[in-house]
């Protein structure tokens, strides 16, 4: 005879098993860039309209490369992607600079006219402003701040882990900073469109321990201007942090590639990637390279996925690697000159996949079109 406890024990355990059952057949999910749920796709027959923003993408490339990433798409969706030629042109400093920079003094600047841009500097040389083919911004502090910086950088990509210098500063929160940089590009500047790319959390006490570093092993202070060579920095404090906000031109609906990318002919391509680093006094540093123009666009038919993901193979079977976790795919433009004495472009939407290599991040691109790595 079974027990009441005896009965209790047995219809608890059938649920358990019911339960597990049932859900074998549920489609797994992940949570995307905005807390959506994405589906996770495994095949790698999906079809590429089928792709989500916030989607999983899990797949085995070689014996030791493996994509598990987060998709990144725009939020409508790629149906509609297209191809755009554009082209680079200059911002306007004559009617920009009281929009841009309404608190430096309009007598302070100057216009060169070899270099068609407008330039300015404060009466103690201390800080600078440049509106041409760039906006760029140099507060007296971001001198002796961006030589004390605790990461690494190499050709232009700092080398950070996922869990470094991802603190709230006491001013403003990461969440609240990127509003504010985003409001600051869209009121001051124009730019309506841009994307987060990474944010950097800079403390006084990392800055003031680099700078000790350095003052040992160079002997001298890394605090000051480039040639030039400062006693320590004495007054390292809690207003000396600040944010370093990476963002990303977002045109025509895809983000523009960005890094320093050179082709193997020398040929420098255009960088969609804006920095702004914001203390709470605001902005100390400012770099936007070029305004574009679009001159002409037309639909893109997206190749599908299994093309890209065999081109991923090829490219990791070809190479001597350690394993490697590829954690990020996103649709970009990556850009190709057509003119480049004109400096125009056409822009093509391409694959980009993220990695990490001994703490550097690299990436892999592949022309979304046709398939093929894009190898320049």
């Amino acid at each position: 005879m079974i027990t009441g406890l005896k009965k209790k024990m047995l219809t608890a355990l059938a649920i358990v098993i019911v339960l597990a059952f049932c859900g074998c057949g549920k489609k797994e999910t992940d949570a995307g860039e905005n807390g959506q749920i994405g589906e996770k796709f495994e095949t790698g027959k999906e079809e590429v309209t089928d792709i989500k923003n916030g989607d999983l993408i899990s797949r085995e490339i070689t014996g030791r490369v493996k994509l598990e990433a987060v998709v990144k798409l725009p939020e409508e969706g790629i149906a509609n992607v297209e191809e755009c030629q554009v082209q680079q042109v200059k911002f306007d400093g004559e009617s920009m600079r009281t929009t841009v920079f309404p608190e430096l003094a309009l007598e302070g600047w100057i216009y060169d006219e070899q270099y068609d841009s407008h330039y300015w500097r404060s009466k103690e040389n201390k800080d600078n402003a440049v509106i041409g083919s760039i906006i760029s911004y140099n507060k007296e502090r971001w001198y002796e701040n961006r030589f004390c910086l605790p990461m690494r950088e190499i050709n232009g990509t700092y080398v950070v882990k996922d869990d470094e210098y991802t603190e709230e500063l006491f001013f403003s929160s990461r969440e609240e900073i990127a509003e504010t940089a985003k409001t600051w590009l869209k009121e001051r500047v124009g730019i309506t469109e841009v994307g987060i790319e990474r944010i950097y959390s800079i403390t006084h006490q990392e800055m003031k321990k680099t700078e000790e570093q350095q003052y040992v092993e160079n002997g001298t202070a890394g605090v000051g201007k480039p040639g030039e060579s400062f006693e320590l920095k004495t007054t390292w404090s809690e207003a000396d942090d600040f944010y370093m906000i990476f963002l990303t031109r977002v045109i025509n609906g895809l983000p523009l590639l960005t890094g320093d990318y050179v082709r193997q002919d020398e040929v420098y391509l255009p960088n969609g990637r804006i920095t702004l680093c914001y203390a709470e006094e605001g902005p100390i540093n400012i770099d936007i390279p070029w305004d574009y123009k679009i001159l002409g666009r037309k639909t893109a038919k997206l190749c599908p996925m299994e093309m890209v993901y065999e081109s991923l193979q090829r490219k990791f079977e070809r190479t001597i690697t350690a394993d490697v976790l590829i954690d990020e795919m996103q649709l970009i433009y990556f850009p190709y000159p057509v003119d480049i004495e004109e400096r125009v472009y056409d822009l093509i939407p391409a694959w980009k996949f993220s990695f990490s290599d001994y703490g550097m991040e690299k990436f892999v691109y592949i022309n979304a079109i046709d398939g093929i790595e894009i190898i320049e």
